[in-house]
């Protein structure tokens, strides 16, 4: 029983470490290149940010279901996305490594409407040196990273909508 209880103690600890709080984000990725992806989405098409390259804002958000954080944060940037589409901002949100089904149930039952892709082994995370999550990268009009946040922070609408607005005048 004791060892029961130390493994599920070190499967908490391990889920808190990749389940982040919001820290100030000092990222080597901001004000370089951002990684090009081509990933599939939950409607079977592709969402490749070369599509976007000089002529769209993009905002990615890597989550997964199983992270507190992240879904506290999904509602927030549903409405965001939602504020900022007519604009030229082009919204993601990458889930990491889990099943569509099970996304796609997710996503049903919270009544969020995201355009969803899937990072089914790893590559992107690891592209975007993804240390914890929620992991939220601003990428500009040239494909040039601008801000990376990582974790939950409760003032995170003002945060992107005063990032949003300065990326959109230039």
């Amino acid at each position: 029983m004791r060892s029961l209880q130390l493994v599920l103690v070190s499967c908490g600890l391990c889920c808190l470490g990749s389940c982040a709080r919001f820290e100030p984000a000092s990222s080597v990725l901001v004000g370089k290149p951002a990684p090009m992806i081509d990933l599939e989405t939950l409607s079977g098409r592709h969402f490749r940010l070369a599509d976007h390259l000089g002529k769209d804002v993009v905002v990615i958000d890597i989550w997964a279901t199983w992270c507190g954080p992240c879904r506290m944060e999904l509602p927030t940037l549903a409405q965001v996305a939602g504020e900022y589409r007519s604009r030229g901002v082009v919204f993601c949100a990458v889930d990491l490594r889990e099943e569509k089904q099970k996304v796609a149930d997710f996503l049903k039952q919270e009544k969020l409407d995201l355009p969803v892709a899937f990072d089914s082994v790893g590559a992107m995370a690891s592209a975007y040196q993804v240390q914890g999550i929620p992991l939220l990268v601003l990428i500009d009009k040239q494909g040039i990273v601008r801000s990376v946040h990582v974790g939950y922070r409760p003032d995170i609408k003002a945060v992107l909508q005063e990032e949003l607005d300065g990326l959109l005048a230039g």
